[in-house]
């Protein structure tokens, strides 16, 4: 009889409740922290392949076209080593928040003479830690800038 109560009151004892609960939720918590840890050096990579779009943007805006320069200009302004960036230039006429690629020396709709144009491509591959429902693995992390540069 003495047995069956210590059994009895082991059983509603609480003393290692907490440890057991710590237990089955920790492995979640370190699952969901790596994950943020994870897609934050993706979107880290993202704005640094955005940023060297924009530097070599900026530098045709300056300057005018010169691929090798544009191509230094934007591997300059990020990080990442594997970075690879296309600049081109192109003749086009403007119609609202698009850019309709014209011959150079033709006219646009309504007379206009065509302005140039300098689109600057860069993109990166990033390699995530794990595999998530939705992303490819590697992710292709790419920017597009485009200025008028006359």
């Amino acid at each position: 009889m003495h047995r069956l109560r210590t059994l009895f009151k082991s059983i509603r004892g609480r003393e290692g409740g907490a440890a057991v609960e710590f237990a089955l939720v920790a492995p979640i918590l370190v699952g969901v922290l790596v994950g943020i840890v994870d897609l934050g050096i993706g979107l880290y990579q993202w704005m640094e392949v955005v940023n060297s779009a924009q530097a070599g943007a900026q530098l045709a805006v300056r300057q005018g076209y010169n691929s090798a320069a544009i191509q230094n200009a934007a591997a300059n302004a990020s990080s990442l080593s594997s970075i690879s960036t296309t600049p081109a230039q192109f003749c086009g006429c403007a119609s609202g928040t698009t850019i309709t690629s014209v011959p150079c020396g033709g006219t646009c709709v309504g007379g206009a003479v065509p302005g140039t144009y300098v689109t600057v491509s860069s993109q990166a591959q990033y390699s995530m830690l794990m595999s998530y429902p939705g992303l490819s693995n590697p992710l292709t992390l790419s920017a597009q800038s485009t200025v008028r540069i006359q």
